[in-house]
């Protein structure tokens, strides 16, 4: 019994992960019909950046945190900004290969910076266990656990009960209609981007103490979120 409760908060926690970054994937799909196949790579620059400010900068971890997803917000808008808009209007596949360099420019210049080793990135949450009903479960799977579906819940919130949270479904069902009943495309789409990178680096940074930070800690996680993402 204790061995199968501690599999499934194990698995809840994986989940959760899987399904933020999955969302970062989806939102920006259905907004823009655009598969970022650099996402991975942009949450793994930015949980690099969160490290940068927690251990060269001694910023305090919840700061570092911050300014990491600040960072992917701003890395999001630039991508769609500089990389994507521009190629909308023509073939599908040349956005696809945009994204892809995009895969290539950030991978290259992480491990340029960083090399190929392994960083011990520090955890947020207690390491000692905690007894839930008499069974010990891992701190760190609570505190994912517990982010992740917080954040789902505010999506939840914002794509339900806000005007941008409409439009961007509007956006997801149908542009053209969308467009017509006065939404505006150039403002909705780097929110999207924003948003999805947003997620992508938090999932990032959740994801790290769990196996150390390097540059490639992404790679297979991002192809079983594009798995789901389908």
């Amino acid at each position: 019994m204790h061995l199968l409760f501690q599999q499934i908060v194990s698995g809840l926690a994986a989940g959760g992960l899987y399904a933020l970054m999955t969302l970062g994937l989806v939102i920006i799909f259905r907004a823009t019909r655009v598969a970022n196949f650099g996402h991975g790579e942009m949450a793994m620059l930015s949980t690099f950046v969160a490290y940068f400010l927690f251990t060269t900068l001694r910023l305090p971890m919840a700061f570092a945190v911050i300014g990491a997803v600040f960072f992917a917000v701003a890395l999001g808008i630039s991508v769609e900004r500089l990389a994507v808009r521009p190629l909308l209007k023509g073939p599908m596949a040349s956005v696809l290969m945009s994204t892809l360099a995009i895969y290539i420019i950030v991978h290259e210049s992480a491990f340029h910076i960083w090399g190929g080793d392994l960083y011990v990135f520090p955890p947020f949450f207690s390491e000692k266990p905690v007894k839930v009903f008499n069974l010990v479960v891992s701190q760190e799977h609570i505190g994912i656990i517990g982010v992740s579906f917080g954040l789902m819940l505010v999506l939840f919130f914002l794509f339900q009960h806000t005007k941008t949270g409409l439009a961007m479904r509007a956006m997801a069902q149908d542009r053209t209609v969308a467009v017509l009943l006065g939404v505006r495309l150039r403002r909705m789409y780097p929110l999207t981007w924003a948003l999805g990178a947003g997620l992508g680096a938090i999932t990032g940074i959740l994801f790290a103490p769990v196996i150390s930070l390097y540059v490639d800690y992404m790679e297979v996680f991002i192809i079983k979120a594009f798995i789901v993402m389908v």
